[in-house]
């Protein structure tokens, strides 16, 4: 490693970064303290964006910024503004209304927490480069979870190591004794060989103090990781749903603490093995009404989950494990903390394709979970938040459209960003066929299979009718039947989409057909 001492005389240090080269370590230092350790590919010579990275802290002073690449001393730049492409927030194929970061990459949602009046969504980011790794807690804000503003990271990694996912809770009643009027509280996985279980606390909710006893948990398997955070006010305390891997076997530990810092064992629920993915990886456990009985789910990365129930030590699975988000987009969902409208609200993260640019990867749509009528006992509904109704622009209607076998009704030539919606009437013969861009769905009312490409998913229950809502974006389609008990999100790398039905191998009768643009939700975005 070779090092060069420089002077902070601006807040932002520009790391130029590029595709297809080595990548290389990079630490910088002030007064023997590491401040950022990372590794990304280093331009030498064509620049394809420049990593910014805030020194706020060290205006002033001097700092020590080591390389494994010493052209990267000639190559940085400084400046006092944070550099803003011209487009940010229109370019192409930004999102228009799914929550991605400004530059780098995101992955699983962290901390999703309502706090002193905003939703606080924090997530895996790499601010290097558009690619996993380096992890950090990015942080976004808003008030009616539609509407976002990046703020600084939060997390940073230390010598416990990277960032990985975690959670947050509003600890009102000062139980951790950090803060008198109480403060928000985040606790995490330091990732390294032996994962640990941090602590850190903010007041404001825009800086974070890491706890200095830190490691709260220390490593009870290699592996362990994710710790979802959650009150029991009826005893008083608070409990974590933490991934522990026992041996080839996935298992979600149960531990409760008075104090966010001193935690105890209560009882485990095994998952899959190997391969299968049940319970594998960033848990979320949280109760949901049912016919005025209290039901508990126990859900995983993947988005397979139990209903059962909890006596407060040991949750008891009711069923085996279910579905109700299909295909491979999702993953590592998390639902919100204290969450003003007594509402159960889950983002997850929407896994894509590269699109080329400086920013990669996007959130879902906030969802709102509920248990509802499925084939055989209660399952998982998932469904827009109403907020997401803001974003509508007038709809367009077909009420009562009758297609003959064969017969092709296109509903839109182009459109980028789109909630459509479709009713099936009772009584058909045919498939319909909905093309939308270049992917194809096919219900089959007979069988009752919705088909996307190779994967078909069976609509529950056994009405002849069906409702079918798809939210479109740039990057992203979210596909919901059934009243939301099928939630099937597919993102790929679209700019805009044309919109199609059609009949197969019969007549098919539509009650209703809507279809509405959506709105941008990024501040400056043209409409």
């Amino acid at each position: 490693m070779k090092s060069v001492l420089l002077s902070v005389r601006h807040r932002w240090l520009l790391v130029p970064s590029s595709r297809g080269v080595t990548r290389h370590r990079v630490q910088i230092y002030e007064g023997g303290k590491l401040l950022h350790d990372f590794v990304s590919p280093l331009a030498s010579a064509e620049v394809e964006w420049w990593a910014p990275i805030d020194l706020v802290s060290s205006l002033g002073r001097q700092i020590t910024l080591t390389s494994e690449d010493e052209t990267l001393f000639d190559l940085v730049r400084w400046t006092q503004e944070r550099p803003s492409p011209c487009d940010l927030y229109r370019e192409p194929l930004r999102p228009l209304f799914h929550f991605s970061c400004r530059q780098g990459w995101l992955n699983d949602p962290n901390g999703l927490v309502w706090y002193r009046g905003e939703y606080h969504l924090f997530y895996q980011h790499n601010p290097y480069f558009t690619d996993w790794g380096n992890m950090h807690w990015g942080h976004a804000v808003s008030r009616d979870l539609v509407h976002w503003t990046e703020l600084d990271i939060a997390l940073f990694p230390d010598e416990h190591g990277a960032m990985f996912s975690g959670c947050a809770v509003w600890d009102k009643e000062n139980t951790s004794g950090l803060d008198p009027d109480g403060s928000m509280a985040l606790l995490y996985t330091g990732a390294k060989e032996d994962s640990v279980q941090c602590l850190a606390h903010s007041s404001d909710g825009r800086e974070f103090i890491k706890y200095s006893g830190n490691p709260v948990i220390p490593t009870i398997e290699r592996g362990n990781r994710d710790p979802k955070v959650f009150r029991d006010d009826a005893r008083d305390r608070w409990l974590m749903a933490l991934y522990v891997p026992d041996g080839a076997r996935h298992a979600i530990h149960l531990l409760s603490s008075r104090d966010l810092k001193r935690w105890t064992p209560l009882s485990r629920v095994l998952g899959g093995e190997g391969k299968d993915a049940f319970l594998f990886e960033c848990p979320d456990m949280f109760p949901l009404r049912w016919q005025d009985e209290e039901r508990w789910i126990l859900i995983g990365a993947d988005g397979q989950y139990l209903i059962g129930s909890f006596d407060g030590t040991t949750f008891v699975p009711g069923t085996e494990p279910l579905r109700s988000i299909f295909g491979t987009s999702y993953y590592a969902g998390q639902t919100f903390d204290s969450e003003p409208r007594d509402r159960r609200v889950l983002i997850g993260w929407l896994r894509g394709p590269a699109n080329g640019g400086t920013f990669s990867q996007c959130m879902s749509l906030p969802l709102e979970v509920s248990l509802a009528e499925g084939d055989d006992g209660p399952r998982i509904a998932l469904n827009p938040v109403s907020e997401v109704e803001t974003l509508r622009k007038p709809e367009q209607t077909w009420p009562g459209v009758s297609l003959e076998e064969g017969q092709r009704e296109v509903l839109a030539e182009a459109m980028d960003g789109f909630a459509l919606s479709i009713v099936i009437s009772e009584e058909n013969d045919g498939h319909l066929a909905l093309q939308v861009g270049e992917i194809g769905l096919l219900y089959d009312p007979a069988s009752r299979q919705l088909s996307c490409g190779e994967t078909s998913v069976r609509i529950p229950g056994k009405a002849a009718a069906l409702d079918i809502r798809i939210y479109g974006d740039r990057t992203t389609l979210e596909i919901f039947a059934a009243g939301g008990l099928i939630y099937w999100p597919i993102a790929d790398a679209a700019t805009s989409r044309s919109l199609s039905v059609e009949a197969r191998r019969g007549r098919v009768d539509l009650a209703m057909i809507s279809l509405s643009r959506m709105k941008s939700s990024w501040p400056g975005a043209l409409d």
